[in-house]
């Protein structure tokens, strides 16, 4: 049932004069910077209202009239157009535009008058942008009323386009046209018991989000104090902190919706358009758009409680792995993707509307890589082979080639590595700890039974684990410790970390120098041994650089150079270096260094075992 009656509003451009060479034939140009008049906000302490007497407010005002050909007969009182469409014709801040309002209680034949009266002088010309028409209606059965607003806009070169409800994603989005906005909104939020089992269930979120927020910020505060705020603070933290501020919007909002409803009470039947359902659906849908990233963002979460489990992890570790290809990936795909969007736009985006603007084309190349385009209007007898037949077969083909089948196949590739690096990890970690593979879900679940069952058992409660635990304690007081000398182990321990560097370091030198063909090489490593004096420089700079001849100065070379050159100790000439030696000799050291490290691992598995043995 409609209870009010219908708002129709529009939209008025500015205009301004052309420019460019042909202005003298054509000198008004319409364009879609709207026309408003909106006065200052004010506050007196209790409530904020609008200043009608604000000298700018009138003036703007007094510029939004239009209708200048029919001025004398609006101002004139003796006739009906004074009180009826007088006020159409100036700028409504309530409304954001010049409106006109069909009461139901004036009955159809007053209605048909005031818009008959309305075409008559020209309300809608030229310099309309866009007209919507709102209205609400109420239904008893679920009790809750119905916004709608139909908007139809016009651009400055007159364009229109019918509303098609069956349109893609791109053609919606392109200007002008029909939209149609509707909304259900229930001005009871609380009345029945199920409503009031709603609130206690919010009231609830409420004091959960606060705890919640209030622990983050604690953790935060203390690892500050701490000067441990680089080490607490990750990914995982950001994704809590961004969904607690999601929750805290989103009391807000719905607060502030409760509050709205209820210092504005509906009361029908109405004789004028409450602006109060508008306004309460705006802030539903952003309390709703909350919501959604507030899932997103849960879902996310979710992953943070999987790294428990070693199967579950199983995608945190992949794309953990992946993550540095993945990037790389993007920055490669976003040029390619980019570029072909721009050449699409260019060559298909005067006659074809999926490509008119660059980001229609990105939508339109986008959803192709998921299969959503037609091959007939594609490349058959269609959009870009009729615009241009040559460029629309080769573009199609090399955009699914490219992209499709090299860049879609890199990702998945990149992916599964992933998800092997992450397997084999998965698989090392279990065999550490002594099993064949990690743990499944179901094995979890089936030691998690096992212990219940367990606790359920009467020789587990006459034999509990807290029994042995206090057994344990006291006989615990009667053992004495002993003794470790951990100074002794330290220093040994130090000493053979610091020897197996060393020996790994030198073995892997070895290993390189001992390549089949290294002395065909333009450098290596080998070479890192020649040395030379800033005297032997000195002596070469002249002939490299004849400026420098005769004004070289060794002191003030050295100083120059000294952070860019790298310092050798100093080698005694009769003995030579004892670490420089021939390519017969490198194979038997190898062997000696491998079998010296494998028997400090031997060394350091025997003082292992006895460590073990004394603690046993």
């Amino acid at each position: 049932v409609r209870r009010d009656g219908i708002l129709i509003v529009q939209e008025r451009g500015q205009q301004k004069e052309c420019e460019g060479m042909y202005r003298l034939f054509y000198p008004t140009c319409f364009t879609t910077d709207l026309i408003t008049a909106d006065p200052p906000i004010k506050n007196n302490g209790t409530h904020e209202f609008a200043d009608l007497t604000d000298a700018d407010y009138l003036a703007a005002l007094e510029r939004s009239k239009f209708g200048d050909t029919y001025r004398t007969q609006l101002e004139d009182t003796t006739q009906r157009y004074a009180t009826t469409i007088k006020s159409s014709f100036e700028y409504d801040y309530l409304n954001n535009g010049f409106s006109t309002f069909l009461s139901l209680a004036e009955g159809t034949e007053k209605n048909l008058k005031k818009i008959q009266d309305l075409r008559q002088f020209k309300w809608l010309d030229k310099d309309t942008r866009t007209v919507s028409v709102r209205f609400t209606f109420y239904n008893g059965n679920y009790g809750k009323f119905a916004y709608a607003k139909i908007s139809m806009t016009l651009d400055q070169a007159g364009m229109y386009r019918m509303y098609d409800p069956e349109s893609g994603a791109v053609t919606m989005k392109v200007d002008g046209g029909t939209q149609v906005d509707i909304g259900a909104l229930n001005m009871e939020p609380y009345l029945t018991e199920g409503d009031f089992i709603r609130l206690a269930f919010e009231i609830i979120f409420m004091v959960w989000t606060f705890w919640l927020c209030g622990a983050y910020v604690r953790e935060l505060i203390t690892a500050a104090v701490q000067l441990r705020l680089r080490k607490w603070f990750n990914h995982w933290q950001l994704l809590d902190g961004a969904n607690y501020v999601c929750f805290i919007i989103f009391i807000i909002l719905r607060v502030g919706i409760i509050r709205k409803i209820l210092d504005n009470p509906v009361v029908v039947p109405t004789n004028e358009y409450k602006a109060i359902f508008q306004e309460v659906d705006n802030l539903t849908r952003e309390q709703l758009t909350v919501n959604f990233i507030s899932i997103l963002l849960c879902i996310f979460r979710f992953f943070k409680y999987y790294e428990f489990q070693p199967r579950l992890q199983i995608v945190n570790k992949t794309m953990g792995t992946s993550m540095v290809h993945l990037y790389h990936f993007c920055v490669i795909f976003f040029v390619i993707f980019v570029g072909f969007s721009f050449a699409a736009h260019i060559n298909f985006g005067s006659s074809v509307r999926d490509f008119s603007t660059l980001g229609h084309s990105m939508q339109a190349l986008w959803e192709s890589l998921f299969g959503n385009y037609d091959l007939g209007p594609t490349i058959g007898n269609g959009n870009l082979s009729y615009i241009n037949p040559a460029m629309g077969v080769i573009f199609f083909i090399t955009w699914i080639f490219v992209a499709a089948m090299v860049l879609m196949n890199v990702f998945v590739a990149i992916l599964m590595d992933g998800y092997a690096s992450a397997k084999e990890e998965g698989i090392a970690v279990a065999e550490k700890e002594g099993k064949g593979s990690p743990d499944a879900v179901t094995d979890d679940i089936a030691t998690f039974i096992g212990y219940i069952a367990k606790s359920f058992s009467g020789r587990n409660w006459k034999y509990s684990d807290t029994t042995l635990l206090h057994a344990l304690q006291k006989l615990d007081q009667t053992k004495t410790d002993p003794s470790v000398n951990q100074k002794v182990m330290k220093s040994e321990l130090e000493a053979l970390k610091e020897k197996r560097d060393v020996l790994s370091t030198r073995i892997n030198f070895l290993e390189q120098m001992t390549e089949d063909g290294i002395e065909e090489l333009p450098f290596h490593n080998f070479w890192n041994r020649k040395y030379v004096t800033f005297d032997e420089l000195a002596k070469v700079v002249p002939f490299v650089n004849h400026k420098l001849k005769d004004a070289v100065d060794v002191a003030e070379m050295s100083a120059t150079w000294e952070d860019t050159v790298r310092y050798v100790p100093d080698v005694d000439e009769e003995q030579g270096d004892p670490t420089l030696v021939g390519r017969g000799n490198v194979e038997t050291q190898i062997e000696k260094l491998k079998a010296y490290v494998a028997l400090i691992g031997k060394q350091n598995a025997e003082m292992k075992a006895k460590l073990a043995q004394r603690e046993s």
